[in-house]
């Protein structure tokens, strides 16, 4: 329990969150005293507390065309989180049920009393800073997504985009609003424990417009951290809660909960520290909690790649993994399947491109703005098409 006369303020955040019957009976039987639980403790014991909630909540199927599966859960599994202060919805499956699943998160969320941010009725409502007082502290929270299926346009509802006109002009304009500044990025390569050039850069440059601290989630593993101008910059945080088959990648269930600590007295002063767990792969558990979490493997890599970043460690690993992944991606690029992967790597292609002129045009298509500004406007124009027809 904190002590009541500090001078701090503790935020919580946690990762990539899904519910089920596991976690509710869990933090239910926490909430009731049945069960010890660390990671309900703290999050109860902070004075804020965010979770990204990874999945909208639906009262029927209306699952959309996209790349990559369609999440959703039902009212009866959220009831119970109430104890949870702040959902972000700026994700890539927010909307994987469309709007009336928006609508329907937005309604559950309201309905145990706690609030939402990330997300809007077009790009312009979506990004808005949600701002709480906290012990005389204006705390502002921004929540953000990479551009995947989901994210608000002028005209349609969804996630904030990462939009840096637009956040340079919110930033700007809102400066005296806000004492300190916490910004949620849900962006980054799935399974890569450094950030891409790209992401480093921006939340650098969040910082550098005000951010007291950022945030980045979505990769589904513990990464690294830094802090830059003096501002905690965490790179991945790994899921708070989604189960999967044990068969899974042991990253998937390693992850820690994120808490910032800020002095009321300087409230643009803060510090970061990590509370880690293990999600347990067995039905009878759902977090594993102990002090000897501190040595084990996956914080020591989370502190040996936080040791190592820079600009050319971050290149080198981004390039890696890219190399390594090349099949996924390009069959992703060419809108091919799991098949064609499996078939070029009969013929011993894995990796290779169409050739040198095929590339460059692709190259090209995809790197400069206007012609890539004119491809997702024909494939939107497809997509909406198809779903009207449906």
């Amino acid at each position: 329990m904190k002590d009541l006369n500090t001078k701090t303020i503790d935020i919580v955040i946690g990762g990539d969150l899904i519910p089920d019957d596991n976690l509710l009976n869990a933090f239910g039987n926490a909430k009731n005293g049945l069960l010890e639980c660390p990671v309900y403790d703290a999050i109860c014991d902070a004075d804020l507390s965010i979770v990204n909630l990874e999945c909208p909540v639906i009262e029927k199927q209306s699952g959309i065309i996209k790349s990559g599966p369609v999440i959703g859960v039902t009212p009866d599994m959220f009831e119970v989180l109430n104890f949870i202060d702040i959902f972000s919805l700026a994700n890539n499956h927010i909307m994987d049920h469309g709007s009336a699943g928006l609508e329907s998160t937005i309604n559950a969320i309201q309905s145990i009393g706690s609030s939402f941010v990330g997300v809007g009725e077009n790009a312009n409502t979506a990004l808005k800073l949600l701002i709480r007082p906290v012990n005389g502290v204006r705390v502002a929270i921004l929540a953000i997504s990479e551009n995947e299926f989901g994210t608000a346009s002028l005209n349609t509802p969804g996630a904030a985009p990462i939009d840096l006109i637009s956040i340079t002009r919110l930033l700007s304009t809102s400066r005296s609003d806000w004492d300190t500044l916490v910004v949620l990025v849900h962006g980054g390569l799935e399974h890569l424990k450094t950030p891409t050039p790209r992401l480093r850069n921006l939340c650098h440059f969040l910082v550098d417009m005000g951010a007291s601290a950022v945030i980045c989630q979505h990769t589904h593993c513990v990464g690294a951290m830094e802090y830059y101008n003096e501002k905690p910059i965490i790179y991945g945080q790994g899921n708070f809660y989604f189960r999967k088959p044990s068969s899974y990648p042991k990253h998937w269930f390693e992850g820690f909960l994120t808490k910032l600590t800020i002095d009321i007295d300087e409230p643009n002063k803060i510090s970061f520290s990590a509370i880690p767990f293990f999600q347990s792969r067995s039905p009878d558990e759902v977090f594993l909690v102990d002090k000897q979490l501190t040595n084990e493997s996956f914080m020591e890599d989370f502190r040996k790649c936080s040791s190592l970043l820079s600009d050319e460690f971050v290149r080198d690993e981004f390039n890696s993994f890219v190399k390594l992944n090349a099949d996924r991606y390009l069959s992703i690029l060419y809108g091919k399947g799991p098949w064609w992967r499996r078939f070029r790597r009969l013929l011993n292609i894995a990796g290779k491109t169409r050739g040198l002129r095929t590339d460059a045009v692709m190259l090209n298509t995809l790197r400069c703005e206007s012609f890539r500004d004119s491809c997702v406007t024909l494939l939107e124009s497809s997509i909406d098409d198809e779903r009207k027809i449906k």
